[in-house]
């Protein structure tokens, strides 16, 4: 049986503080494309509070289809900070200083794939293949996985958070995002992973300069951060 193919639309960035859910971003890679639009016809507002999971949803991949577009993610709790004792797969072995662990954490982030179907063969608006909904599946929880650990480390998700909202605090759309993508790393890798995968059916992400994910069939890291139990992964650095 044939897998089932789909064209990559667009990727959005919900996350939560205690004032409730928000969209920081949302990039559309086929702005004139006629399939999917709900991706982009959505209010900013109803976007955030639809993807904002309840917590029986969380840590666990999502599929939730709206009219003709698909949307995947694998939405993250809030990640508690690393004990003292944790020991983290990187470059090396220094640690976090702490002028980088930002004081207030996110308690939800969620990186929100939006595809359309697509038939064997066919390619979209881009002339980009379509790439396997099972592999999409596995790429969605390993940049979600990539990301908690980062988080867990030293808060990277919630940092660049901050960084992306102070940038563009009274724009909106794709000025709103290339402001983000300017002032900070993760906006960048984010995009950077949508691009290679909408292109070449590749994720090629290094998050953090720290962890890194390669293909649309990734390695998987595990959520704990001992060194035991992360041993056995190989990161793809390229």
């Amino acid at each position: 049986m044939e897998a089932r193919g789909v064209h990559l639309r667009g990727l959005g960035f919900v996350v939560q503080h205690d004032e409730g859910p928000r969209l920081v971003f949302r990039y559309d890679k086929t702005p004139d494309s006629a399939d999917g639009t709900i991706f982009t016809s959505m209010a900013d507002a109803d976007f955030a509070k639809l993807f904002c999971a309840k917590k029986s949803l969380r840590d666990g991949l999502v599929e939730l289809q709206l009219e003709d577009a698909l949307f995947v993610s694998c939405p993250t709790s809030e990640v508690p900070p690393a004990d003292a004792g944790d020991v983290f797969w990187g470059d090396d072995d220094e640690a976090v200083a702490d002028e980088c662990v930002p004081e207030r954490r996110l308690k939800f982030f969620d990186v929100v794939w939006a595809v359309t179907g697509a038939a064997p063969g066919a390619r979209d608006d881009a002339g980009a293949a379509a790439v396997s909904l099972e592999s999409l599946a596995a790429a969605v929880r390993d940049v979600a996985a990539a990301l908690r650990h980062e988080e867990r480390r030293c808060g990277y998700v919630s940092a660049q958070c901050a960084l992306m909202l102070a940038a563009a605090p009274d724009r909106t759309g794709a000025d709103a995002f290339a402001a983000m993508v300017d002032a900070s790393s993760l906006a960048r890798e984010l995009r950077d992973a949508f691009d290679g995968a909408a292109a070449d059916r590749r994720v090629r992400a290094r998050f953090n300069r720290w962890v890194a994910v390669c293909g649309l069939s990734l390695i998987h890291i595990s959520e704990p951060t001992r060194q035991e139990a992360i041993s056995y992964a190989v990161f793809c650095l390229k």
